[in-house]
C-alpha cells in the first residue's frame, strides 16, 4: 500500500512538472490575408483571410476565400465567399505556443493538412492583435488532379490594403 502511495505521488508530481513546462496559449485575435503560391507562382486572383482567435486556451481558425471567379447562372463572372472553420474544441485544430509571441497552428481534415506560424506582439493585460509575421501553407491530396498539391501561403505585407477584386460577389438572399 505504501509503495502504491509513493508511485501515485510520483506520477502526480511528474504530471504537474510537465504541465508547468508547457507554455499556455495567450488570448489572441489575429488576422492576415494570404495568397497561394504553387510551383513558384503566386495566384494573384485568389485571396484567403485567416482569422485566429484564442480565448482561455480554446482556439478557432476561420478562413474566408474571396475572388474565386466562376460563371454564374446569369452568365456573369462572380464569386461566392467560401468560409471554413476549425477549432480546438471540434478537434480539427491544434495550437501550440512555440515561444512568447509565436503560435504554431495545425489544421487537418481528411484530404488537407495545414500548418501556420503566427508571430505577434505579446501583451500582458489584453488580447494580442498585432500580427508581426506569418508563414504557412497546406498539403492536399487532390482527387480531381490525382496528385498531392503543396501550397505556400504568402501574406500581404501591409496591415490593411485595398484590393480591387476581379468579379462581383454573389450574396444569398430570400427566395422569390
Amino acid at each position: 500500500m505504501r509503495l502504491l502511495s509513493i508511485l501515485t505521488i510520483g506520477v502526480l508530481w511528474t504530471c504537474q512538472v510537465i504541465a508547468a513546462q508547457k507554455p499556455s496559449i495567450p488570448n489572441v485575435n489575429l488576422q492576415v490575408t494570404v495568397q497561394q503560391k504553387e510551383n513558384g507562382i503566386i495566384a494573384t486572383d485568389w485571396y484567403h483571410i485567416l482569422h485566429l482567435q484564442c480565448f482561455d486556451g480554446s482556439c478557432s481558425l476561420t478562413s474566408t476565400s474571396l475572388n474565386q471567379c466562376k460563371e454564374s447562372y446569369t452568365g456573369n463572372k462572380v464569386f461566392y465567399p467560401k468560409v471554413e472553420r476549425s477549432s480546438t474544441v471540434e478537434g480539427n485544430l491544434t495550437v501550440t505556443s512555440v515561444r512568447d509571441g509565436e503560435l504554431e497552428v495545425h489544421e487537418s481534415d481528411v484530404l488537407v493538412k495545414s500548418t501556420y506560424l503566427f508571430s505577434f506582439e505579446p501583451t500582458s493585460n489584453s488580447i494580442a492583435d498585432n500580427l508581426t509575421g506569418f508563414s504557412g501553407g497546406f498539403v492536399k491530396n487532390s482527387i480531381i488532379a490525382e496528385k498531392v498539391l503543396t501550397v505556400e501561403y504568402i501574406p500581404l505585407k501591409k496591415r490593411f490594403i485595398e484590393v480591387k477584386l476581379d468579379c462581383s460577389v454573389l450574396l444569398p438572399g430570400l427566395s422569390e
